[in-house]
């Protein structure tokens, strides 16, 4: 087994379907030392998937931001720091977790899992969302690959769902190695080339930023200036990622979330569109189709559900671009409430459709 495979492997049986946020209450009574006990299990129970790494839990009083070392010797080390209701109801929670962020290095790891085990809503008190949202949304700034970060209403499907079967754990495996092919790198260099021909021939990228957001957030309904400067951060993030996607492939997505229908897949709601309909519509074959599903998985933006083994009759799902929620979903809902060009947001990045 490769450190890549090994890697790989562990991310899988971590990638399950996010649980309704009512559903993350199943973490206020639960203490770190019982939230680590059940990850360990859930690791260890899900051997027959991927090998029998050594887990142990680091026993310092000065752990240097990790709970649970996984490692498989000689091949890589992944470390994981959990936090609990407690550790998010404190008010320096995100200062804790920047600083064991950067402490973590000290292990030498490969990859550090940040797993945020805690109720969203406390019952009949505190409501943590934006807090817990800010931190993820700073984290997710950082430019690189070092970090993965577990929010709540994953974690609670983790923990309460049971072990991922072997059919689940073999697809999603194989979409994390269809995301590994060079497209992604060719395809940056190719979008950025004044030779590369737009799909829709659409105008030039104007890269407008939201600035206040007021229309978006009297349609979220965000009351507070914590809430609204959140979603504020959301846009701003969006943009960013949008800005880094090649624009022929950004029109690839506007069509998809444009043709798409909104499903239940799970607990979740998401956009699934027939890929037969995206190649009649662009007049391009699956080759090509795959191609840009590709970057978009890289940018966890899509990624392709044959799980029937069908591949005259897949789907493209487009997936959460931000942790806590389906904004391409919501701004779907948006463009269609207040009429807007979705195009216009998509393709030629136009944010201050979000003012007021």
């Amino acid at each position: 087994m490769t450190k890549q495979e090994a890697i790989v492997n562990i991310s899988t049986i971590l990638n399950r379907k996010s649980s309704l946020d009512s559903e993350t209450i199943f973490f206020e009574s639960k203490k770190h030392d019982d939230l680590l006990d059940l990850i360990l299990r859930y690791i260890q129970n899900s051997s027959a998937l991927i090998g029998a790494p050594k887990i142990f839990k680091t026993q310092a009083l000065n752990d240097h931001g990790v709970d649970l070392i996984v490692e498989y010797p000689n091949k890589c080390k992944i470390g994981i720091q959990i936090k609990s209701h407690y550790d998010v109801s404190e008010k320096d929670f995100a200062m804790k977790v920047k600083a064991q962020f950067a402490e973590s290095q000290f292990h030498a790891l490969d990859k550090w899992y940040l797993m945020i085990c805690s109720p969203l809503q406390e019952t009949g008190g505190t409501n943590y969302s934006s807090k817990i949202s800010h931190l993820i949304n700073e984290l997710s700034g950082y430019k690189t690959s070092y970090h993965v970060v577990y929010n709540p209403q994953q974690m609670a499907n983790i923990l309460s769902g049971g072990i991922m079967p072997e059919s689940e754990f073999r697809s999603i495996k194989n979409q994390y190695y269809f995301e590994e092919t060079n497209w992604t790198e060719l395809f940056k260099v190719l979008g950025s080339s004044p030779k590369t021909k737009s799909y829709l021939d659409a105008v030039s990228d104007s890269g407008k930023g939201a600035i206040t957001a007021g229309l978006y957030n009297k349609y979220l309904d965000m009351k507070t200036e914590e809430e609204k400067q959140s979603s504020i951060d959301d846009l701003k993030n969006l943009l960013d990622l949008l800005n880094e996607i090649p624009k022929k492939t950004r029109e690839f997505l506007w069509l998809c979330i444009a043709k798409g229908k909104d499903i239940k897949m799970g607990l979740s709601y998401v956009i699934a569109v027939l890929c037969h309909d995206i190649e009649n519509t662009l007049h391009i074959d699956n080759t090509i189709v795959r191609k840009e599903i590709g970057i978009l998985k890289s940018h966890h933006l899509a990624y392709i559900d044959d799980l029937k083994g069908d591949n005259t009759n897949y789907s493209i799902v487009i997936q959460n671009a931000n942790p806590n929620y389906n904004i391409l979903l919501t701004i779907k809902q948006f463009c269609s409430e207040y009429k807007i060009d979705l195009k216009s947001i998509i393709v030629d990045l136009d944010f201050s459709l979000f003012d007021e």
